[in-house]
C-alpha cells in the first residue's frame, strides 16, 4: 500500500473513522496497479493482517485466488483437526 494512503495513515495513526469504502478503493487500486505492473499473476497473496477484511473484494474483482493470514490459519487448523469421514453421514459417490 501506498505511504501516503489513508489505509496506511489510518493504521500507522490508530483513526477507525476512515469509511470501508475508502478503503476498499484504495486497496482494489493498489492490487490493480501491482497486477498491470506483473500481468503473469496467478493469485494474490496477501501479508499484511490488515488486509485480509478485503479478499473477498478482491477475489470478485479481479478473479484471481487470494491466500491471506485467514486462509493460512484457517488451512494450518484443518490439518490439525482433519475432518472425520466415519460420522455416520451418508455417502453418495
Amino acid at each position: 500500500m501506498p505511504a501516503e494512503s489513508e489505509f496506511v495513515r489510518s493504521i500507522r495513526e490508530g483513526d477507525d473513522s476512515v469509511p470501508w469504502a475508502v478503503l476498499e478503493a484504495e486497496v482494489l487500486a493498489a492490487a490493480e496497479q501491482a497486477l498491470r505492473r506483473f500481468p503473469a499473476t496467478g493469485a494474490l497473496v496477501l501479508e499484511c493482517t490488515n488486509l485480509a477484511p478485503f479478499s473477498a473484494s478482491l477475489q470478485a474483482r479481479f478473479g484471481w485466488p487470494v491466500f491471506d493470514t485467514v486462509t493460512l490459519v484457517n488451512g494450518f487448523y484443518a490439518a490439525l483437526q482433519p475432518r472425520r469421514y466415519d460420522d455416520g453421514v451418508s455417502w453418495n459417490l
